[in-house]
């Protein structure tokens, strides 16, 4: 059974009670994403990580000498991380959170 046929409450519980992690939910929305997409094309864009991010080195926007597949990682970590939180918290998103935690890997990147 797919964690994507369950409520968002659901989820959140189930994640909270520690039956699930955040990271199996993630990645089996992204499974039932690429199975599907082609036949209902529902999302506008799933963006490739790895290519963002070597289109910002190649821009010079951030440093050359990045593990782009690492950072590529830690930035959908934090995001998804800050994401589920949201639904498992009961104080809901901390959005001023996340840009302070993104904002502070930036720096650490950027050129």
């Amino acid at each position: 059974m797919s964690l994507m046929s369950l409520t968002a409450v659901a989820l959140g519980k189930k994640i909270q009670a520690g039956e699930v992690t955040v990271e199996e939910a993630v990645l089996d929305a992204l499974e039932q994403i690429e199975k599907k997409e082609d036949a209902i094309h529902s999302y506008v864009t799933v963006l490739e990580k790895e290519a963002i991010l070597e289109k910002a080195k190649e821009l010079k926007e951030i440093r050359s000498d990045i593990n782009v597949e690492l950072f590529a990682s830690i930035f959908e970590n934090v995001f998804l991380g800050s994401y589920l939180s949201g639904i498992v918290y009961t104080d809901g998103y901390k959005i001023e959170q996340l840009e302070r935690e993104v904002m502070q890997i930036y720096q650490l990147i950027k050129a």
